[in-house]
């Protein structure tokens, strides 16, 4: 059975592609943090890093499954996985900005924060868009004479 749970095929395959860049990302991320000889467990942030990594890739896989999947609430499910996304984004933020003295740094890391909180509202948006339509049919008679 096909389901149909987004206005369009491009914004499906949007949802995918960026599910997929990212979830590829999450996986490399935690993969260096295991396996590359500077990273070694002994630095204060490394066990955060780590979960946060693994909540990423949670978040992702869980993205991606809802989208083939495509359960009856899917786009809820998605808009949910996306809003986690961000608060995971936002306390990786802190993290970072808070090591790095430079404005320099400081700038790109509120960059990258404000890229990544755009395109997630932005897919939370556009899957939920069709969802909420404002009937504004009860304003138009305000005023008017009903006899």
């Amino acid at each position: 059975m096909k389901r149909n749970i987004f206005n369009s095929k491009k914004l499906y395959i949007a949802n995918v592609v960026i599910c997929l860049i990212l979830f590829t990302i999450s996986s490399l991320s935690l993969y260096a943090l295991f396996f590359f000889e500077k990273y070694n467990l002994r630095y204060k942030n490394q066990s955060v890093e780590i979960l946060l990594y693994i909540g990423y890739i949670t978040v992702y896989m869980t993205a991606l499954i809802l989208l083939f999947v495509k359960p009856i609430k899917a786009v809820m499910y998605l808009s949910l996985a996306y809003f986690l996304a961000m608060m995971l984004n936002f306390y990786d933020f802190n993290i970072h900005y808070l090591k790095h003295e430079k404005n320099e740094s400081r700038y790109l890391l509120i960059a990258i924060i404000i890229l990544f909180t755009i395109i997630f509202s932005s897919l939370i948006y556009l899957n939920n868009k069709r969802k909420f339509t404002l009937d504004t049919s009860e304003v138009d008679k305000i005023g008017t004479r009903n006899d």
